[in-house]
């Protein structure tokens, strides 16, 4: 007769818990917002004892109004931000378009397609690297994404996040930039366009091997970096899962995690993770959830498509003696197709009022679930009830654009938990549930009344809503 097995452990790893969070301390800093960062027990490594300067923008795209926006001169399209664009010491832009191709691929929404004369005007403006992760980078094929690494690469424009396959898309970039050395890894959500083994595409953020390449970005780089792009187009705050990835990479010993797609700026907390190099010592490492838009036209607000797609803000990571030791959030308003301009001396304490409250949830995950429930009770009541009721008609009788559209909300991550979610929630009687208090801020976040009306610009508030 064998023996019994005999119990050893079943304890918690928490290496495998979610990191502390903290709320970041804001303080006006000119025409930033800036929040000092512990170090969290000494410096890191490389460098010298002058600070440093990395820049990071959100979506890029000479679409719509800013379709010819390449052909104007950098100070006319970035106005008082170029200075800072050019005199970063490594500045990146998520390039959300691909530069030439003509094989549009069958998908709901637009398929993107610039010119590739946009490459050399991007670093023509400062801007050292494209991310490219993002879910229009294969709008036009396998075509569209290499014409895009060739218009880079002759423009001296260096790419991450996207590529001919796998393989490609999610090998890391790693540059020499102010005596450090700076590792890049860009990833996107799981929607259109997602690389696989043979095809190409953009990074997906939830491959299997994402944490591994992580950690060894952390431990091969003297300051690692990971870009993602993706949760809730036009919600307050990410939806839970994109959340607990985001603060899973944190967790890796990478040093910021810096994310957009939303169209609309969201907060940012605290991550206090383990180095790379040492399993004890926690450093502070800043998660922004979404900058906003950058070069990118703003749509008309409509009852589900919140106001404040003209308003982003760029994230500028101060590095000293080898480590973050502050972030500041340069806002603008975008205001298409002039360009994009800072905010004003008498507009920053209203950014700096407007950002502190969509950071405020982030540091305890039941708010951002309960923020998030209430957003989806009301994208559901306002729009997505007669949006699945009519999707549903057309995937029943075959029509071509209801197939696209319906492939583009089962496949894409954040369609699907915001019908998963509204399902579970009705299921249980939880759904329209949520504190009144809480769903007023949703319904203000929408209606541009919250956190503030000073930041909202007059072509933006003139959208056509429902009641709530």
């Amino acid at each position: 007769m064998p023996h019994p097995p005999r119990l050893i452990d079943h304890n918690p790893d928490t290496r495998f818990a979610r990191p502390p969070l903290e709320a970041p301390r804001w303080r006006l800093a000119g025409h930033a917002v800036r929040a000092e960062l512990d170090g969290g027990g000494g410096g890191g490594r490389g460098g010298g004892a002058e600070p440093r300067r990395i820049l990071l923008g959100g979506d890029w795209a000479a679409v719509r109004e800013f379709e010819d926006c390449h052909r104007r001169e950098p100070s006319q399209l970035y106005g008082d931000l170029h200075p800072r664009i050019r005199e970063a010491d490594l500045s990146v832009v998520n390039l959300e378009c691909p530069l030439g191709g003509d094989e549009p691929i069958p998908k709901d929404g637009p398929n993107f397609r610039c010119d590739p004369a946009c490459a050399p005007a991007i670093a023509g403006a400062g801007f050292h690297v494209a991310s490219l992760a993002n879910n229009h980078i294969f709008d036009q094929g396998a075509a569209g994404v290499h014409s895009t690494l060739r218009a880079c690469r002759e423009a001296g424009l260096l790419t991450v996040g996207a590529g001919a396959d796998l393989a490609h898309a999610m090998a890391p970039l790693r540059v020499e930039a102010g005596g450090y050395t700076i590792g890049l890894l860009a990833l996107a959500d799981t929607e259109e366009g997602m690389a696989g083994e043979t095809i190409g595409g953009a990074g997906p953020v939830f491959n299997v091997h994402v944490l591994d390449r992580c950690r060894a970005l952390a431990a091969e780089s003297d300051v690692a970096l990971v870009i993602v792009h993706g949760g809730k187009e036009y919600a307050p705050v990410p939806p839970p899962y994109w959340y607990e990835q985001l603060l899973a990479i944190a967790s890796t010993g990478v040093d910021a995690v810096i994310g957009h797609h939303p169209h609309v700026p969201q907060g940012m907390t605290v991550a206090r993770a383990a180095r790379a190099s040492d399993s004890v010592t926690r450093k502070a490492v800043p998660v922004v959830f979404s900058t906003g838009n950058f070069v990118f036209p703003p749509r008309r607000p409509t009852a589900v498509m919140a106001p404040w797609m003209s308003l982003g803000y760029l994230v500028e990571l101060h590095l000293d003696n080898g480590r973050i030791a502050a972030v500041e959030l340069v806002p603008y308003h975008i205001t298409a197709p002039t360009g994009v301009r800072g905010l004003d001396d008498e507009q920053m304490p209203h950014f700096a009022t407007f950002i502190e409250a969509l950071s405020e949830p982030l540091h305890q995950p039941e708010q951002v679930e309960a923020w998030f429930d209430a957003a989806v009770d009301y994208f559901w009541t306002q729009e997505w009830c007669r949006r699945v009721e009519g999707l549903t008609a057309k995937l029943c009788r075959d029509d071509p654009a209801g197939l696209r559209h319906g492939r583009s909300h089962f496949r894409s991550r954040p369609h699907a938990t915001l019908i998963d979610r509204v399902i579970h929630r009705k299921l249980t009687g939880a759904f329209a549930t949520s504190p009144p208090e809480l769903t007023a801020r949703i319904e203000q976040w929408f209606g541009a009344t919250w956190p503030t009306r000073a930041l909202v610009q007059p072509s933006a508030a003139c959208g056509q809503r429902n009641p709530p």
